[in-house]
Formats: structure tokens, C-alpha cells, sequence
């Protein structure tokens, strides 16, 4: 009878004491949610509430917000650290639309004069906001003079 005791107990599967339901002392420490590992390519966020992240820039349908297509961040191109990444970034995600007509809408990060005139000459149009200490801009949209609250300035590149 010893032996088939001794038996019994080899199959039965030992519990660790990390998978239990209740919460103990080290549990943040096997949490991968706060975990940042090792990645080459995570991103300080600070706005979001996860603050570490994987940033991907997605190109959406305008209609129902579908994600067409999604780029991660990966900071570097090869050994040299990314340059021009709005421009870069922007018309890998539209060079599939190329030649369609369509409009691309960009924020403040995207928006510049070498995407607009490459998007353009794609048959490709671009609407953009873009901060006002943009070097491309003309003087009057720098200065804002005589522009009260809630007004806004538009502009047109042809």
C-alpha cells in the first residue's frame, strides 16, 4: 500500500505559490503589465496611462475609422537614428492611395511643405494644423496679430 501512495503522489502536480488567487507581496513584480522589458523600440508616453508603450502611427478610414495599415516606431532606420519621421512615416502609410485623389488629414506632427508638394505630386492633397513656429510659414500666420480668441487663419499651397 506504501508504494501506491508513494505513486499517488508523483502525479499530483505541485502548486506554486505565484499562481495562487490570493494577492501577496510580489505580486507587482509578476505583473507584465508594469513590466517594461527589453524592448529596443518602447516609447515614453506621458500623456497615456499605461506610460511606456509600443507607438504605432495607423492610417484609418476617414468613414467609419477602420485601420487601414499601422507602422510601429521603431526610433532608428538601419544604424542611423530617423530623421524627417512625420514626412517618412506619413507617406509610407498613403503611398497605397497614391494617384487616388484622396485627401490625407494630418495633426501638427505631420504637417509640412516637402509632404504637402510630395502628396500633390501624387495626385494627392493634404489638410493639416501646424504650431506656429514652423519655419515654412509666411509672416502673417507666425504673428497672429489682430486674431482674437477662436479665430483661425487657413491657407492654401498650389
Amino acid at each position: 500500500m506504501d508504494k501506491e501512495s508513494d505513486s499517488e503522489e508523483d502525479t499530483i502536480p505541485r502548486i506554486d505559490p505565484r499562481s495562487s488567487d490570493e494577492h501577496s507581496e510580489d505580486d507587482e513584480h509578476h505583473n507584465p503589465s508594469t513590466t517594461r522589458g527589453r524592448c529596443a523600440f518602447l516609447q515614453y508616453l506621458p500623456s497615456k496611462p499605461d506610460k511606456y508603450g509600443i507607438k504605432i502611427f495607423w492610417i484609418c478610414n476617414s468613414e467609419n475609422g477602420f485601420p487601414l495599415h499601422g507602422d510601429p516606431y521603431l526610433r532608428r532606420n538601419g544604424q542611423k537614428r530617423e530623421t524627417n519621421v512625420g514626412r517618412n512615416t506619413a507617406t509610407a502609410l498613403a503611398s497605397p492611395c497614391f494617384g487616388s485623389g484622396r485627401n490625407l488629414t494630418v495633426d501638427n506632427f505631420f504637417t509640412n511643405m516637402e509632404l504637402s508638394a510630395h502628396l500633390l505630386a501624387n495626385n494627392m492633397t493634404l489638410v493639416g494644423t501646424v504650431r506656429r513656429n514652423k519655419r515654412f510659414l509666411p509672416q502673417e500666420f507666425q504673428t497672429g496679430q489682430g486674431l482674437k480668441k477662436g479665430d483661425a487663419i487657413f491657407g492654401c499651397c498650389v
